[in-house]
């Protein structure tokens, strides 16, 4: 399983993509948000 890790100056874009790569070649992907405000809705 890969780990993708995602902080909040990540590019919503770019995350979906890596997302989608991993998924193409795998059924499971991990992520690790890096930060309170990845976890904040806002």
């Amino acid at each position: 399983m890969e780990v993708l890790k995602v902080g909040h100056s990540s590019s919503p874009n770019k995350v979906a993509g890596a997302i989608a790569g991993v998924l193409s070649k795998t059924d499971e992907v991990e992520i690790q948000a890096i930060g309170r405000g990845q976890l904040t809705k806002q």
